[in-house]
């Protein structure tokens, strides 16, 4: 049977999977497996990495030393007779999933390490075009924050998370739920010719969502601990390992963008903008602007914002009408922006530029 697309629940023992590893011999032992003892399970799952160590689970998920024991206390260890082991014996918080809440979906601001060198606004690029991808599907806002680059680790109070490199034989992500010293996109660049396809995987993984891979044959699997069902298996997700003759898709599917849409709130589509000149008055030009959906849900508002030749953005209106007259000044370009907004956030912007001489037009 297959599982679904997966959201972790806010809970101790939810992140906690690790990867099992199997080779083939042509001998098969009748006997049972010895008992793994914690001592054996925890080196397993230990990367020393700059004089820390790090515990990992699913190949690219890390979670504190706590969780990894009581993962292993509730489905590594030898179970008294009689006893039987559930998939899943976690503590949720109020039953609450593991995603971002109270605005901090809209906040999400990192930097990305000056310790990439001339790799650096590479990586910036993969970020950016990663975080508008997941954005572009639900109310989320990743802000990088570039002015932290050459101060970017967990001990920066002023990013939620760091993106920074490292040669470990993997890439590592973290969920909602994981405690600030455990909020790093840890990233080899060896790995693969381009990030931006990790980068969609891994911040899938800060967003809150599983592996879909879970419960597939020929795929890592481990019990999987307490989680909700958001959407139906998908074989294309960017949340699938390639294994089980699945996971070659490295861009976010369909059914990726439905279940970051139901967690989050379905974020509105980019409106059009369509600017008319409709004539000048006393030497100003006026511009009738029309704002429109293209796809997707109808926005409540528009917030429009105009920018005045040299002068910064100012907002010029917000609200839920969808035209207005704006006034410019002759000769001089004007640029203008809108957003279409919901209750669950604000699209991404749609700029145009208005222009008109009032001494060559006709009045």
């Amino acid at each position: 049977m297959h599982r679904h697309t997966i959201i972790v629940r806010r809970a101790v023992s939810i992140l906690l999977l690790i990867a099992a590893t199997s080779s083939c011999t042509d001998e098969v032992s009748s006997s049972d497996p010895a008992p793994v003892s914690w001592e054996e399970f925890k080196e397993s799952s230990t990367i020393r990495h700059d004089g820390r160590e790090l515990y990992v689970i699913e190949e690219d998920l890390r979670v504190g030393l706590d969780e990894l024991r009581a993962h292993y206390d509730a489905h590594i260890a030898p179970q008294p007779l009689g006893v039987i082991s559930q998939a899943s014996i976690v503590n949720v918080v109020n039953g609450s999933d593991d995603i971002w809440r109270n605005g901090q979906q809209l906040w999400l601001t990192y930097c990305v390490s000056s310790e990439f060198g001339d790799r650096h606004q590479r990586v910036v690029n993969d970020m950016n075009t990663a975080t508008q991808d997941w954005e572009n599907v639900a109310s989320v806002n990743f802000i990088h924050l570039p002015e932290h680059d050459g101060n970017c680790n967990v001990n920066n109070p002023n990013v939620l998370f760091s993106v920074a490199p490292w040669n470990e034989p993997m890439n590592l992500a973290f969920f909602p739920s994981s405690q600030w010293f455990e909020r790093t996109v840890w990233l080899n660049l060896g790995l693969s010719r381009t990030s931006i396809g990790t980068f969609r995987h891994e911040l899938g993984h800060v967003l809150g969502l599983r592996h879909e891979h879970l419960g597939v044959s020929g795929c890592p699997n481990d019990p999987p601990g307490d989680h909700a069902t958001v959407t139906p298996y998908d074989r294309s997700s960017v949340m699938h390992y390639r294994c089980g003759g699945a996971g070659d898709n490295r861009v976010i599917s369909p059914l990726d963008a439905e279940g970051a849409s139901s967690l989050y709130g379905p974020r509105p589509a980019r409106p059009g903008l369509h600017s008319e000149y409709v004539g000048c008055d006393e030497g100003a030009p006026d511009f009738m602007l029309t704002f429109y959906a293209v796809r997707g849900v109808w926005p409540e508002r528009f917030q429009v914002e105009a920018k005045r030749g040299g002068s910064g953005w100012s907002v010029i209106h917000d609200g839920p009408e969808d035209q207005i007259l704006y006034r410019g000044e002759d000769r001089r370009t004007d640029r203008i922006r809108v957003r279409a907004c919901n209750w669950a956030g604000c699209s991404r912007e749609m700029q145009r530029s208005v222009r008109a001489d009032c001494g060559t037009l006709p009045q």
